[in-house]
């Protein structure tokens, strides 16, 4: 079943590749889809600058071909750093690893390719050490501290892109009012950033179906502590770590790199109260 939880090992050598590896992938898998939403505008560029039908023609297939290939390979990569990023997390928590889920272990190969020891430092202290006497409301509690950091940032990912689409949409409705000489080249500018616009709508839609999911996983750990309810089985400990690693780390809807450092501050001293708040609450009960 694995061994026991060790707060301790999430700061050796080993430890760190392992999360300076994961986090060097997500980054090259989110400059990834970048790259496939330049594509996409790509042929529409064309049709305003091209008056040649078959180089728009063969333009567009090979951006399609090339979307498909770019698509696949981003999903491969996300895999590859959610099972990193779970290599770590059983590591510290003695919980198994699920096979059937997951796959094979990542390599050590795939990990030394892509750890960057001058980032080592960034990722110290990933978890902050709950100091429980329950070795199960440890993990818990850590696996808590997961899913509400994700809330608060798909949050923010989501009232940005609403925000951004609110922006558009009243732009354009200004255009609009004003004369009809403007309106050919908004009508050129909506059909460019068409693209743009309807990937806007799927992450603001994909944020807000993530955020529901969590806000409903962190109700039922949050139960779970309260009430000490199935705390004592390592396997609700694992579907929680499943539902963590197929859901959200898994999922293509990735969080842009410099969210992440903006909010990172903030997000810490907001888990350290939770956590408090939490274990003052538990030896309350416990006591």
């Amino acid at each position: 079943m694995g061994s026991k939880f060790n707060i301790n090992k999430q700061n050796t050598e080993y430890s760190l590749k392992l999360l300076t590896a994961q986090g060097h992938l997500y980054s090259r898998t989110k400059f990834i889809g970048y790259t496939g939403l330049i594509l996409d505008v790509i042929p529409i560029l064309l049709k305003f600058w091209v008056k040649n039908q078959n180089i728009i023609d063969f333009t567009v297939i090979i951006v399609t071909v090339l979307s498909i290939i770019l698509a696949q390979y981003e999903k491969h990569k996300i895999k590859q750093a959610a099972k990193i990023q779970e290599l770590f997390d059983i590591k510290i928590f003695g919980l198994p690893w699920n096979e059937i889920l997951a796959g094979e272990k990542p390599n050590i190969e795939l990990i030394n390719k892509n750890s960057q020891k001058n980032k080592h430092m960034h990722y110290k202290d990933w978890y902050n050490n709950p100091k429980m006497d329950s070795e199960n409301l440890n993990i818990l509690i850590c696996q808590r501290s997961n899913v509400s950091w994700n809330i608060e940032l798909h949050k923010i990912c989501r009232y940005s892109l609403g925000s951004l689409l609110f922006l558009l949409f009243v732009v354009c409705l200004f255009f609009i009012f004003l004369e009809n000489r403007y309106l050919p080249a908004l009508n050129k500018a909506v059909i460019v950033l068409l693209p743009l616009i309807v990937k806007c709508i799927n992450l603001y839609i994909g944020f807000g179906t993530l955020q529901k999911n969590e806000k409903s996983l962190l109700s039922k750990i949050d139960k779970s502590i309260q009430t000490l309810d199935n705390i004592d089985s390592k396997w609700t400990l694992r579907n929680i770590q499943d539902y963590i690693f197929n859901n959200i780390r898994c999922s293509s809807i990735l969080v842009p790199d410099w969210i992440h450092s903006l909010t990172k501050n903030k997000q810490e001293k907001a888990n350290n109260e939770a956590m408090e708040g939490i274990k003052d609450i538990l030896k309350e009960h416990l006591s």
